[in-house]
């Protein structure tokens, strides 16, 4: 199975690669953020894992990513936890 999990380096994923680690051995999983994870990813041995430096406002980046990857399932993590900066972020991409 693949996987491709957006806000990669957030601590939901760390729990998610644990689950899949356990339940779903040879999975490949596609981490994209844009931060650089904090974690050791060499920590869920069982899974398959690469991860890209990718920003989801880089329209052709996360296109190319899909296309190369082509994932069954997609877990969608990535947000801004502040109001006010995910207004801004968001206000900008459509100026």
């Amino acid at each position: 199975m693949k996987f491709l999990i957006t806000g990669f380096t957030g601590f939901v994923s760390s729990h998610f690669l644990h689950l899949l680690n356990t339940v779903e051995p040879g999975a490949e999983v596609l981490g994209i953020d844009k931060n650089i994870p904090a974690f050791d990813m060499a920590t869920y041995p069982n899974l398959k894992i690469t991860f890209r430096d990718i920003d989801l406002l880089e329209k052709q980046m996360v296109q190319a990513a899909l296309v190369e990857f082509q994932p069954e399932f997609v877990l969608h993590l990535a947000s801004v936890s502040s109001v006010a900066q995910s207004c801004r972020a968001g206000f900008a991409s459509f100026v």
